[in-house]
């Protein structure tokens, strides 16, 4: 058994081989809800494990990887993705997708990233490689009787237009505009126009947007591939008339709908604490599995971080001693950190029981899914 990245020729095979893995149905295939991590320009991130004594050198497990920046804080962290992680049944426990994860991460440390990320239930598998759970994400479940509520507090729902949005040039008229507001967002990942318009074009996602005259106010993306259709995961604009388009769906799709959030403040985007004052559920949940790639790339990022909250940077302490790190502030000092709570600290989801700590930390990382719109 071998692993590299794939041949350019072998691609539709795996195309094939992970879709299968992950459930999809006869004539569907995943690279259409992972537009950027299976692009042939990320061919060279998609690495395979190869049964050389297999005819035609089967692939047996998968594992790719994506190189991306977050804005987190007034940062920009480099950080990889890793996802796609499979193995052919009879092929696993053999330890296959771990050498791959493995690769992944010295990939993504290869290009620059200071944090890999994936997305998974099986916490155990990837505790064994270093990732933890972290960050802060939440899910703001959303059933029809709080449409007339939500159109009451925005208070401009009668005065704009709604539409969905069809792939093609029903949205490519509307990506400019979009993207603009999203990029107004303090948190989520760095993306240019094309890797933005390349995922609101996914057949597998549906687009809603709201309208005052040809005045694009806000909207909403929901839906991608068959794990998420009734979850809005992206979403931009004004904040009354995102709680105006978001009644609109209610009274369109007539089911309850989830809102994912990352950790905003008032100030920052007030319509969802709107959510919170009419009694909407929100669960609180863990952003990601994080595992640090480059711990002096991730030394110089909180000298960032001290720096842009106007505190001294040389009362910082922040050391690795092998496999233990240490975390404090002037003479308060954490030793003997596991990576768990260190990445805790850093990244939360709670702020750390320390008086300047606790004014630094946590950074809001946000980064949603793979390749999430």
């Amino acid at each position: 058994m071998i692993t590299r990245s794939i041949k350019k020729e072998e691609y539709p095979e795996l195309i094939t081989m992970v879709s299968n893995a992950f459930s999809y149905e006869k004539g569907e295939k995943i690279s259409r809800d992972f537009p950027l991590l299976f692009a042939q320009e990320n061919l060279n991130h998609l690495w395979v494990a190869v049964d050389e004594n297999a005819q035609k050198n089967k692939i047996t497990s998968h594992a790719a990887s994506f190189f991306t920046q977050l804005r987190a804080d007034g940062l920009e962290i480099p950080v990889g993705g890793i996802g796609g992680v499979c193995t052919l049944t009879e092929h696993q426990g053999k330890g296959l997708a771990s050498t791959l994860v493995e690769q992944c991460c010295k990939d993504l440390a290869a290009q620059g990233a200071v944090l890999a990320f994936l997305w998974t239930g099986q916490h155990d598998f990837y505790r064994k490689q270093g990732f933890e759970l972290v960050g802060r994400q939440w899910i703001i479940s959303i059933d029809p009787s709080f449409e007339t509520a939500l159109i009451q507090k925005s208070g401009v729902a009668s005065t704009l237009r709604y539409v969905e949005l069809l792939p093609g040039k029903e949205r490519e008229t509307f990506f400019p505009d979009a993207y603009g507001k999203l990029m107004g967002s303090p948190l989520g990942v760095k993306r240019n126009f094309t890797q933005f318009s390349t995922l609101l074009n996914s057949a597998g996602c549906r687009v809603f947007a709201s309208y005052e005259g040809e005045l694009l106010k806000s909207y909403m993306v929901m839906g991608k591939g068959k794990d998420l259709e009734s979850y809005i995961h992206e979403w931009a604009g004004d904040g009354r008339a995102l709680l105006a388009l978001l009644a609109h769906i209610l009274s369109t799709e007539k089911q309850e709908l989830k809102v994912l959030t990352p950790q905003f403040t008032p100030e920052e985007v007030s319509w969802i604490y709107t959510l919170d004052e009419i009694g909407i559920p929100m669960q609180p949940g863990f952003m990601a599995m994080v595992k640090i790639l480059n711990f002096p790339l991730l030394q110089e990022l909180l000298i960032k971080r001290i720096e842009a909250v106007g505190l001294d940077i040389k009362k910082i302490i922040f050391e690795r001693n092998g496999d233990t790190y240490s975390l404090g502030w002037d003479q308060d000092v954490f030793k003997d950190l596991s990576e768990l709570e260190v990445l805790s600290l850093l990244f939360g989801p709670e702020p750390p029981n320390h008086q300047v700590l606790g004014a630094i930390f946590p950074i809001r990382l946000w980064w949603w899914g793979m390749d999430s719109v």
